[in-house]
């Protein structure tokens, strides 16, 4: 074991038996920035934090997990981000340790993989838990949702406007007039509401964003643009 002085002969050790991430959390503090370093070599290009992410309800695996992160390259945190991102979507009892874990794990190649795969499968991704792990990017985001906007699937352009209201990007607004002629009633009525929860437009332009919305032909649409200035 580590008593504070490194040995290079350790790293030959953990090559043939890896050490458990509650072992490497213990010794890590004891190591010097080269020793730290060169061991996270070791680990990266044997991929064990990979496997961590089997073990992301163990503190230990999140805690090592966070720690190598700065020492690691681009296409290593590329392939753990993936992995990470796809078990999210999976679901289980292991999601809310996994929204943790990313957003410890900052990195600007996680917006448009998370997005990618929540617009692929909406319904397995809470907008709300989506909009806070995302918040760092949120302009980036809003470029990357009026983009991909028009060319959605309905249940996936409903997240969209769903997550867009959350995230109160500059072009917001733009991505919500889109909406509101958007050719689902469904999505119009979801447009015609979103200021009763986003906030946005000022009261001054309310009237004037749904101006669109009161004179749609559909009534639902029409009901829902009144109930939004009744409310707001």
């Amino acid at each position: 074991m580590f008593f504070g002085g490194y040995k290079p002969t350790m790293l030959q050790k953990w090559r043939q038996h890896p050490p458990a991430p509650a072992k490497l959390a213990r010794l890590w503090p004891q190591m010097s920035g080269d020793e730290r370093s060169e061991a996270a070599q070791l680990i990266w290009a044997e991929k064990w934090p990979e496997n961590w992410l089997d073990k992301v309800n163990e503190a230990a695996a999140r805690e090592m997990l966070a720690a190598l992160w700065p020492y690691s390259n681009a296409p290593a945190r590329l392939g753990l981000l993936k992995l990470a991102v796809g078990k999210l979507m999976a679901g289980g009892e292991k999601r809310k340790l996994l929204l943790a874990l990313l957003a410890e794990l900052p990195d600007d190649q996680l917006p448009e993989l998370l997005l990618d795969a929540a617009l692929d499968e909406p319904e397995k991704l809470d907008v709300s838990a989506a909009a806070a792990l995302l918040a760092p990017w949120r302009e980036d985001c809003g470029v990357m949702l009026g983009v991909r906007f028009p060319v959605l699937p309905q249940a996936a352009r409903g997240w969209a406007l769903r997550l867009a209201g959350e995230l109160k990007f500059s072009g917001v607004l733009r991505l919500f007039d889109r909406a509101l002629a958007d050719p689902s009633e469904e999505i119009r009525v979801l447009a015609a509401k979103m200021p009763q929860t986003c906030g946005l437009p000022a009261a001054a332009e309310l009237e004037e964003y749904l101006a669109p919305a009161l004179a749609d032909a559909v009534p639902a649409v029409r009901m829902a643009a009144c109930e939004t200035l009744g409310k707001v």
